[in-house]
């Protein structure tokens, strides 16, 4: 499977050159039975498992700690980069750069069992966020009804799911 490589500009007009906090994440490809281990908001919104790389920490050893941080469960193997999404938007008023990009690459994962103990961070229990397995056109549909939501998010993980939709 050839690498996806996706630019997203969240901000009309915002000029992608402009010096920027970046910010590195993981997200995991997780099929299973025909379904797609994902994560769901209160409101029905879907991301792929994932966060941001601490410092010094390798995407393997972040992938691993943010799957079994948001679902409880353990990567047992990284079988490759599925592809990358870059995306640009306007920085906070208070942050010191004037541009944010967050580069997410995705990695095709398996799992088992883990710990079965969520530690979801204060944002993502305020999110309501939960683990669940759901057919790739479901989760498609469930995110292309959200495009216009609240969730930043879904346009990127939307993207996503159609590319691994064709695949």
């Amino acid at each position: 499977m050839t690498p996806f490589d996706l630019t997203l500009v969240h901000d009309e007009g915002l000029d992608p050159s402009l010096r920027a906090l970046e910010r590195h994440a993981v997200r995991a490809v997780v099929v299973r039975d025909g379904a797609l281990l994902l994560m769901r908001t209160a409101d029905g919104a879907l991301k792929l498992p994932g966060g941001g790389v601490d410092d010094g920490e390798s995407d393997e050893t972040a992938l691993r700690r943010e799957v079994d941080e948001e679902t409880g469960l353990a990567v047992t193997a990284v079988d490759g980069c599925a592809g990358v999404v870059t995306e640009h938007s306007a920085s906070r008023p208070d942050d010191a750069q004037p541009a944010f990009v967050q580069v997410s690459r995705y990695y095709r994962c398996r799992v088992g069992p883990g710990s079965g103990r969520t530690a979801l961070s204060a944002g993502e229990r305020e999110l309501g966020l939960g683990a669940v397995w759901l057919p790739l056109p479901e989760a498609v549909a469930a995110n292309r009804a959200r495009a216009d939501g609240p969730h930043r998010f879904v346009r990127r993980e939307l993207a996503v799911l159609e590319l691994l939709s064709q695949l």
